[in-house]
């Protein structure tokens, strides 16, 4: 019998490396633009489906002289382009999936509570970078 996926496996890399800092709760949203179909006489509004949508909002401890934080500012701040993906396992795993761009950091809020840890709140969207085929979704291939 499956079992069902738990999100404490689930990884998020930036480039081929596992982005260790993620705090807790990475949330994918993924949805489609919309073209109004419908036609006069029908009692139903019709749609058909047209560019998807990605992004991704996610917290990261601040770590001080962290070069992964300092890659997601420079996103922020240059528009860089940064390869990630986020997947329901490990990525040498196969049949871990999920989505695989290159994506720009789009909000990177700073969170300093008293009594926690300072974090960045993150969203990321896809891109045009220099990788051609992105975005995919990405399926690991087994061994």
């Amino acid at each position: 019998m499956a079992r069902a996926r738990i999100g404490l496996k689930c990884k998020a890399y930036l480039g081929e490396s596992e982005l260790s800092i993620v705090r807790d709760t990475v949330n994918l949203t993924l949805n489609k633009n919309e073209a109004d179909v419908s036609r006069r006489g029908n009692d139903w509004d019709l749609a058909r489906g047209t560019s998807k949508v990605l992004s991704a909002d996610f917290q990261v401890l601040d770590i001080e002289d962290d070069a992964d934080v300092a890659t997601l500012m420079d996103s922020f701040l240059n528009g860089t382009p940064i390869e990630m993906y986020f997947l329901n396992g490990p990525k040498d795993t196969a049949g871990s999936e999920g989505p695989h761009a290159e994506f720009e950091v789009m909000q990177m809020n700073r969170n300093e509570a008293r009594k926690d840890a300072v974090v960045y709140d993150v969203v990321v969207k896809p891109t045009d970078g220099p990788t051609s085929g992105l975005p995919e979704w990405f399926v690991a291939p087994a061994a």
